[in-house]
């Protein structure tokens, strides 16, 4: 076959390489430029049989039984035999291109392709137009936002990212409070303002934020300035139940039951049998289960480090425990429940409980009791949380039993409050904390109403004579309106309705007046 100026001659090629080279000489001179490059004869012979080798294994003699085995042949691969095939020459195919097809366009497409140019060309101008104006605004107006100062004054306080080999992140803060109140009480009306107080906190982590610390301190005209918080905390998980853990000791808020003093500037008339911040340590273990967490808190703690401060005289101690399961449907659909339990001890000593109308500025509490030789206390609570969308409703009940050398008395409250966000996304609840967090409001910010029915009974069938005070009963509704103009500043009205029944000072109406603007960083 004759391709070009070349020919391609395949011959002899069950010949082997010696015998080609004899005719080689005869090819060479009818075509000029033949070369000699591989044979390929052994692919005619037949090749010899390969002997496969077989090795048998014995089974060692035993007393016992021996079960007959099969033969196990071991085979070694064949090996692939691969020689060179002799061929002339090999020319490359030919290229074959495809002819170049020419569209034509039509007079009506010529047009509507002028159209569009034309249209991109006026609104390029128009583009160009526009931005050279904000140009020429921007030369000679300049405007600052002052939040840009704010803003970089208040990232010097904190810092999220890690820094350096141990990861420290820190934050400073503070918070302000001042109030102002109006009270009409038994035939008599006043006005009272003043600063509630002020907070100053500074918290910190390490090893992404496993270990973590708190140091805070409240500056009050209410009550003695006082240490607020003062603990040291470790976070981690077991990998084989895969249940977090976190360990706090020091000076903390008791977990017994859920917060309710965000929504109110006061907390409900049961508030007065919960326990504050105590000295002491604290276990919390968080599991998840079906799209839940169950959290369980346990703690024990002896009075709190002011006491130890000022020298008070401890109680033996306190146990507490608090167990609750949240689920979230999505981040505004939230239910939870639990209850607390707390048992504590004294050393022979009084029991005081008071409570006024949901305010700190009344001059006169007229639900109070007094026990003496008391020698221990037990405490039952049982709460509910509910939040949807811009909805979010509590309930809590807290039952008291007071042991002493004669007698038991029980005395109970509770509360039940809703709130409904006319701006703003609403609250938010960590379920694996069980805690309320913090509001974050829109550029808008955020408006809250609020509405709350409390109740608290002093009155027990105890005996009379170790009781110093009668004790009494009262209800509260209030009803509030919270602003959060953002993060940082909130303003807070209350209006509250007292009915005390069954007291020595003032059996019927109180009303309450007061407000409250919270500044905080």
């Amino acid at each position: 076959m004759e391709i070009g100026n070349f020919y391609t001659v395949r011959c002899e090629c069950r010949d082997t390489k010696e015998e080609i080279k004899q005719k080689f000489p005869f090819y060479k001179k009818r075509y000029h430029g033949a070369v000699i490059t591989k044979s390929a004869r052994y692919r005619f012979q037949k090749q010899p049989k390969k002997i496969i080798k077989k090795k048998v294994i014995v089974v060692p003699k035993t007393n016992e039984k021996l079960i007959p085995h099969k033969k196990i042949i071991l085979k070694k691969p064949k090996k692939e035999a691969v020689k060179n095939v002799e061929t002339i020459q090999v020319l490359p195919p030919k290229i074959i291109r495809k002819p170049l097809l020419i569209k034509r366009t039509t007079h009506k497409e010529d047009k509507h392709k002028k159209k569009l140019k034309k249209e991109k060309k006026k609104y390029k101008e128009k583009k160009t137009k526009k931005h050279k104006k904000e140009k020429y605004k921007f030369k000679y107006v300049k405007k600052r936002d002052m939040h840009n100062f704010y803003d970089r004054y208040i990232a010097r306080l904190r810092h999220k990212e890690g820094i350096g080999k141990y990861d420290f992140r820190y934050q400073f803060g503070a918070k302000i409070k001042y109030d102002v109140m109006f009270g009409d009480e038994a035939g008599q009306s006043y006005l009272h303002h003043q600063f509630r107080g002020v907070q100053i906190y500074h918290k910190g982590s390490f090893f992404g934020k496993k270990l973590f610390y708190k140091m805070g301190y409240e500056f009050s005209n209410i009550t003695v300035n006082h240490i607020k918080d003062l603990y040291l905390g470790y976070k981690g998980k077991i990998k084989k139940t895969k249940t977090k853990y976190r360990i706090k000791f020091g000076n903390f808020k008791v977990p017994f039951s859920l917060s309710q003093s965000d929504m109110f500037m006061e907390g409900a008339l049961n508030n007065t049998f919960i326990d504050g911040r105590n000295f002491g340590g604290e276990l919390l273990l968080s599991q998840q289960i079906a799209r839940g967490y169950l959290n369980l808190f346990t703690s024990y703690y002896q009075g709190s480090i002011n006491d130890r401060i000022h020298h008070n005289q401890l109680d033996k101690g306190t146990i507490s425990a608090r167990v609750t399961y949240a689920k979230a449907f999505t981040k505004h659909h939230i239910i939870s429940f639990g209850s607390g339990y707390a048992k504590e001890k004294f050393l022979d000593g009084t029991l005081k409980y008071k409570q006024g109308s949901e305010s700190k500025f009344m001059y006169e509490q007229y639900v109070s009791t007094k026990i003496k030789y008391v020698s221990s206390v037990q405490k039952n609570n049982f709460e509910f949380l509910y939040i949807f969308s811009k909805y979010c409703m509590q309930a809590a009940y807290t039952q008291v039993a007071v042991k002493n050398n004669l007698d038991i008395y029980k005395y109970d409250g509770y509360y039940i409050e809703g709130s409904y966000f006319y701006l703003g996304q609403g609250r938010g609840y960590d379920v694996k904390k069980s805690t309320l967090e913090q509001i974050q409001p829109n550029r808008d910010g955020a408006i809250e109403f609020a509405l709350r029915y409390s109740a608290i009974n002093l009155n027990s069938s105890g005996k009379k004579h170790i009781k110093d005070e009668s004790g009494g009963s009262q209800q509260d509704i209030a009803f509030g309106v919270n602003w959060y103009y953002n993060k940082e500043i909130e303003w807070m009205f209350n209006y509250i309705l007292a009915f005390p029944k069954a007291t020595k000072d003032y059996d019927g109406m109180l009303q309450v007046y007061q407000t409250r603007l919270i500044f905080a960083f």
